[in-house]
């Protein structure tokens, strides 16, 4: 395949907007929970709308201890332990209340086992209170 083939094949027409970036950490631990230690440009999507954001979203999630790059090659990336847990949160919760990945990953440590009873706690109101908001969590 030429490079004018592979940069019109990747080419998209979508637009940026917001709806995009509120589901990409999402979609990127999604997607390297599924092709694991695949080079970023060939990964079987389509090409991002907003690349900047894309990168941005990879190196907020692996700051966050969700996604690491590849030990001998730093243009693959795979989902973690915690990375899983935090897309098992996002299952879990969806029948109930529609989390953000904030609020998934303070559940995913919350249930880990790696802190405390009272810690754990703590986290998982902090995790309800960003879900549903401050106001209603007074009502309740």
């Amino acid at each position: 395949m030429s490079l004018d083939e592979y940069n019109r094949l990747t080419q998209t027409d979508d637009p940026w907007c917001p709806a995009w970036n509120v589901d990409m950490p999402w979609l990127l631990l999604w997607i390297f929970s599924v092709w694991k230690d695949t080079k970023l440009w060939r990964l079987p999507i389509r090409r991002a709308p907003d690349d900047f954001a894309f990168a941005e979203t990879i190196r907020r999630l692996s700051f966050m201890g969700l996604l690491e790059h590849g030990a001998t090659d730093k243009e693959t990336c795979h989902t973690t332990e915690r990375g899983l847990a935090v897309l098992d949160c996002i299952r879990w919760c969806k029948p109930i209340q529609e989390l953000d990945v904030h609020s998934a990953y303070l559940l995913a440590v919350a249930y880990s086992g790696s802190v405390s009873t009272n810690v754990s706690r703590v986290l998982t109101r902090m995790a309800f209170i960003s879900a549903v908001g401050i106001k209603n969590f007074c009502e309740i």
